[in-house]
């Protein structure tokens, strides 16, 4: 199988953690995925602080982090396009609510925040597909032995982020159970010509309307090894259900792989239409269901699979919810000078020596 990384939107702690993720994307024979990476220039740590202004100019980090990750192809930006995607996005938005046009946005702060990582996601894809056109590699993987041995372009897509680091060899009973859990998530792909997905998030929710909130589906529940197919269950997309993804380190073979890098605006506008036109429950803005109807819109097979990753957070700079470790399994830095790899890997191992595993929503 040839494989893809995107790294993508704003790199925080990427000094601090291109060593885990260089652990983690490679065969266990140590040959390495390839890295297709944009990013924002500017970095800041939470909703609240970029908005305070609190942000950090990241070129030296994602410079030095660069010699020690197999990356293909780079690409850092400062904020221009994106602010010149978000005014369009909005309006875009702001037309189809019968809203009025506005030629500039002022809270940028959170439009960034919400719109960056898809403009940056959908960059670093298209830095893929440029790079396979550049060398003319051709098709994806085929198993008669004419076309194996030749230049392929990637069966498969895993999307990243540099501020989620992964449960290293230690955290395991043995080699054999690391390497399995890693070829379960990323390689072990049954089917490369119908859309697949592998997530450790897979949630089906009902809303509850006397408390006028959303809960889990206990009639549908999704189990490990056991796909998730829509043809074949008694489930519909409405007003009322809705199916959740999470998104961190999703693994696509190459058809799903456009749906999910590619075309995420599309399946937003889709939902939010149909939120408009025939929904009087909103999910158009909860990003984890939007997830979820691009599985549905395109009929994905989804597997789930372990929860691998863990966040990274500062103490003094960060959501309130990050800091719940007992809830999140974050990786919470006190201080910059303790925000190390160190720091990191010890952090890991008291939390999964705790027994508690990983959140699969991030």
């Amino acid at each position: 199988m040839k494989v893809a990384v995107l790294l993508f939107g704003q790199p925080r702690y990427i000094n601090v953690n291109y060593k885990a993720l260089k652990e983690e994307f490679c065969h266990p024979d140590g040959t390495p995925f390839d890295f297709f990476c944009h990013f924002w220039r500017d970095v800041g740590y939470s909703p609240k602080g970029e908005s305070e202004g609190k942000l950090y100019d990241y070129t030296a980090e994602i410079e030095e982090a660069q010699k020690h990750l197999n990356i293909k192809d780079i690409k850092i930006e400062n904020n221009d396009r994106l602010d010149d995607f978000c005014i369009h996005v909005e309006n875009v938005i702001r037309t189809l609510n019968k809203q009025l046009f506005k030629k500039s946005i002022t809270d940028f702060a959170n439009k960034r925040y919400k719109w960056g990582q898809h403009l940056s996601l959908l960059t670093a894809y298209n830095m893929l597909q440029s790079y396979e056109n550049k060398f003319n590699l051709g098709t994806p993987h085929s198993p008669t032995l004419q076309v194996r041995f030749n230049p392929q372009r990637y069966d498969i897509v895993i999307k990243a982020r540099t501020d989620f680091t992964y449960k290293n060899i230690k955290c395991y009973k043995s080699s054999k159970e690391y390497y399995k859990e890693k070829a379960d998530n990323y390689t072990e792909f049954n089917r490369l010509d119908v859309p697949i997905i592998k997530t450790s998030g897979v949630q089906f929710q009902q809303y509850n309307t006397k408390l006028e909130k959303w809960e889990g589906n206990q009639s549908f529940k999704s189990k490990r090894g056991i796909p998730i197919n829509f043809t074949n269950i008694n489930w519909v997309r409405d007003n009322n259900n809705l199916f959740r993804i999470g998104d961190i380190s999703l693994a696509a073979n190459r058809i799903a792989a456009k749906m999910y890098f590619a075309e995420y605006f599309n399946a937003y506008l889709r939902t939010f239409l149909d939120d408009f036109y025939y929904r009087a429950n909103k999910t158009y803005d909860r990003h984890d269901a939007v997830q979820g109807d691009i599985a549905y819109y395109n009929n994905i097979e989804i597997y789930k699979v372990k929860c691998r990753f863990l966040r990274l957070a500062r103490d003094w700079d960060c959501k309130l919810c990050w800091q719940n470790t007992r809830k999140n399994g974050t990786i919470v830095f006190p201080s910059i000078e303790q925000e190390t790899y160190d720091f990191m890997i010890n952090e890991m191992k008291r939390i999964i020596g705790t027994g508690q595993e990983p959140a699969p929503f991030g």
